[in-house]
């Protein structure tokens, strides 16, 4: 049997498993075992797989938090035993131009880009974050390490997320089932809500949350059931100008 680790980053302290994919697939071709926390209390995991022929090429490798995946990367095998892989970013060669990104995120009228509160407005007036993510392939995005979402403490806020495929259009998610979520560190929910499937996307209202701190993770799930998660990201709960 031939033995291959994986070293990746999460949060300290988590049970995790993780599935490796084709790229542009959606089957899980292999699970590890229990990740491995190395240093203890270091963030940094070592997964090993276990399998008759090592395993060769590049892969997604979704990490699993009990029953769903918290963030995905890239790996890339080489064929041999007992090798130890990086798990790596998504870095995509493609890049879309100002005009594009302009008419295609959120669809938001200019004269709303310095209003307070609006979506498409300057990230430091609304402590929102404006995330574009590029999926493999397909019509529906794989599942994507999004950007991270910052909000202010008690602060309800309108979230929206432009998803495009490498042929630069938009994926339209209308009618979709969706779900979003968000836990700190311990694995306890501070958020929940449901998002809107738009035409190029979708928008999310983040209702008033109590916290903060940079230790959160946000994940967007398929709601009809299936539970497949499209994409998850870090959340930063921010205190507001207020506060102490």
């Amino acid at each position: 049997m031939s033995v291959q680790n994986l070293q990746f980053s999460y949060v300290s302290g988590q049970t995790l498993t993780v599935h490796l994919l084709a790229l542009g697939g959606s089957t899980s071709l292999f699970q590890s075992a229990t990740a491995t926390e190395a240093p203890a209390s270091s963030g940094v995991y070592l997964a090993a797989f276990t399998n008759a022929t090592p395993i060769s090429g590049s892969v997604r490798a979704v990490v699993y938090l009990g029953g769903g995946g918290v963030a995905a990367f890239k790996a890339s095998f080489n064929g041999v035993d007992l090798e130890t892989v990086q798990a790596g970013e998504f870095v995509v060669s493609e890049r879309l131009t100002q005009s594009e990104v302009a008419a295609a995120v959120l669809d938001a009228q200019t004269s709303s880009h310095q209003t307070p509160g609006s979506v498409g407005l300057a990230i430091s007036e609304s402590g929102s974050d404006i995330s574009v993510i590029l999926p493999a392939s397909g019509t529906v995005p794989e599942r994507s390490l999004g950007e991270t979402i910052r909000i202010f403490n008690l602060e309800q806020i309108v979230i929206a997320v432009a998803v495009f495929g490498l042929d630069k259009n938009p994926v339209d998610l209308t009618g979709r089932s969706l779900w979003f979520g968000a836990w700190d560190r311990s694995r306890d929910k501070i958020v929940e809500a449901t998002p809107t499937g738009t035409a190029t996307g979708f928008t999310v209202t983040i209702p008033k949350t109590n916290g903060n701190g940079s230790n959160n993770t946000w994940v967007v799930r398929d709601g009809s059931g299936t539970g497949e998660v499209i994409l998850t990201g870090p959340l930063e709960i921010l205190k507001r100008p207020t506060e102490g």
